[in-house]
């Protein structure tokens, strides 16, 4: 019978390549009779942001300093009784994704009002812009902010594909999959990522 045929669910994986392809024409701003030009960022300045903020986190994980990643939370690091590193995933993330936590892993949720008045380092766009040949304080900023809000809509999208599936099942209907990919966004000394809507954070 055609209607309980199951079609295949190919898995593939959302990268941080597809990340910031994904950002490019997404973010195009208006302002009263015009676009805001300075919103408009490319593929080459979203891989130039990208890097400029590697580097500076790389940076803070040598120096064994806990900081905090704009728009995603805070990496800290804990000498007492090891020297060990645990990352906290700001608390609108979760609530604007709709993405749950992993259990046995090294991380937890922290509120957004917790993660401002911490004393870990801040990423400043001043602290990234010694890393750009031409990017500037405001672009960087604008691109960093679009480059997480596409990886929670991300998220969101995958979570809302876990319920479809799973309503769809219930329901004994056809089973329709949608793309559903596993998400892994390198940071060279940690990956991030998310499966079925659950998000960890793997140090290296």
């Amino acid at each position: 019978n055609s209607e309980n045929f199951v079609q295949p669910h190919i898995v593939v994986m959302y990268t941080t390549d597809h990340l910031i392809k994904d950002c490019v024409g997404h973010f195009i701003e208006k302002q009263r009779y015009s676009i805001n030009r300075s919103s408009l960022l490319n593929e080459r300045q979203y891989c130039e942001i990208w890097t400029c903020l590697l580097q500076w986190t790389e940076k803070q994980i040598a120096q064994k300093n806990s900081f905090i990643i704009p728009h995603l939370g805070l990496i800290e690091h804990d000498t007492h009784p090891t020297s060990t590193w645990k990352f906290y995933l700001q608390s609108s993330y979760l609530a604007s994704s709709g993405a749950k936590l992993a259990n046995a892993s090294h991380i937890d949720m922290i509120a957004d009002d917790a993660l401002f008045m911490s004393p870990a380092i801040k990423c400043h766009t001043s602290s990234l812009e010694q890393y750009a040949s031409t990017m500037t304080g405001p672009a960087i900023q604008i691109g960093l902010k679009h480059i997480f809000t596409r990886l929670c809509a991300q998220i969101a999208h995958q979570c809302c594909c876990k319920a479809d599936k799973s309503n769809s099942s219930k329901n004994n209907r056809k089973t329709r999959f949608v793309s559903n990919p596993k998400i892994i966004i390198n940071f060279g000394w940690a990956y991030f990522s998310c499966d079925d809507g659950v998000v960890d954070f793997i140090f290296t």
